[in-house]
């Protein structure tokens, strides 16, 4: 049957193109018409989030020392509370990045953990 101006068919001569690229399930649904422009795929997590670039602007908040600030000077391997909260959950002694403590104490803390670790009054590893 032709088309004529009269009848009420309309025959599209539109053609189907694919996107550049490797042929996905996602990029199935992108298939267009020749005459619309390419549809980009919405991005919801850009890598370069200008949002973020503010935080990367300011210094870093420095932690404090918690011996230093409750002037403890010595710390006791018996002392079981404090000492975890030097350690993560899976009873790893934590970094100094982590705790905020100074060089001085971090090294008081480590020997104190492994000698409380050694009288089996804290754990090795996480139970």
């Amino acid at each position: 049957m032709k088309a004529t101006a009269s009848s009420n068919v309309s025959i599209s001569t539109k053609k189907l193109v694919k996107p550049a690229g490797r042929s996905s399930p996602k990029s199935l649904n992108l298939l267009q018409t020749a005459g619309e422009q390419a549809r980009k795929p919405i991005n919801i997590m850009p890598y370069n989030n200008k949002n973020n670039s503010r935080d990367r602007d300011q210094a870093p908040v420095k932690k404090v020392c918690y011996l230093c600030a409750n002037k403890i000077t010595t710390l006791d391997y018996k002392d079981t509370q404090t000492l975890r909260r030097f350690m993560s959950p899976h009873a790893k002694i934590l970094s100094r990045n982590r705790t905020g403590s100074c060089p001085k104490h971090q090294r008081m803390i480590t020997t104190s953990l492994k000698r409380a670790r050694h009288m089996a009054l804290l754990p090795f590893v996480a139970a």
